[in-house]
């Protein structure tokens, strides 16, 4: 009995060791690089919908991390990323639901805190470039339901807000959660009589929980 515990303390000690090593290496780089991929849930912040719910995403991307201290680095990332909302309806003749989904090109700026070797939090702006839009309908007739890229002219060519989150990093392994929030309307405004409008007030919000590994 003696012998195992001896055994399995000396294990443990070894992979604790070669653990905080692989860790040390790690921080002790300028900079790290890497992929990372993950699952959105978004919605728009529609004022006047009472029955919005959120939209089932993903992106994936690059990022690079500048260490400028062990506590303290700058990171940036390069991410293909889909946002948007569903809605759903029920009336006295149909129900269904309705979703619209934006995907950009989005880069974040990040100001990265490591509060020890294994928890960090981030946040900063981010700024995205549309790539398109699509509608989908799915109504319980199915008279009206369809699928279609939506002319990108309705919508802002760019966004931007601010993100914040908190990363657990395992070595070379990173993964966490964080929030953005969209600081501009996406809908381009329109104009009649000299007059500017917009139809909504819709804004960005998401949330991702993604992993990625760095080299």
């Amino acid at each position: 009995m003696k012998r195992t515990l001896l055994y399995l303390a000396s294990v443990t000690a070894l992979v604790m060791m070669l653990f905080d090593k692989s860790v040390a290496q790690n921080n002790d780089k300028l900079v790290n690089l890497g992929i990372k991929a993950g699952a959105n849930y978004s919605w728009l912040n529609l004022e006047d919908v009472d029955d919005e719910k959120g939209l089932l995403g993903y992106h994936l991307g690059i990022f690079g991390k500048l260490n400028l201290t062990d506590y303290f680095g700058v990171q940036g990332e390069l991410l293909y990323t889909t946002k948007g909302s569903e809605l759903t309806y029920d009336n006295d003749f149909f129900d269904g639901k309705t979703s619209l989904k934006i995907e950009y090109i989005e880069i974040p700026v990040l100001a990265v805190i490591q509060l020890n070797e294994n928890i960090n939090l981030h946040g900063g702006p981010y700024f995205s470039f549309l790539v398109r839009a699509k509608a989908k309908n799915d109504s319980s007739v199915g008279l009206f339901d369809f699928e279609e890229e939506i002319d990108k002219d309705n919508f802002k060519q760019t966004d931007w807000g601010l993100l914040g989150g908190i990363g657990i990093d395992v070595s070379n392994i990173h993964g966490g959660v964080r929030y953005s929030m969209g600081l501009d309307k996406i809908e381009k405004e329109k104009s009649f009589n000299g007059v500017n409008y917009t139809f909504s007030d819709a804004m960005n919000s998401q949330v991702q929980l993604y992993i990625g590994v760095s080299f």
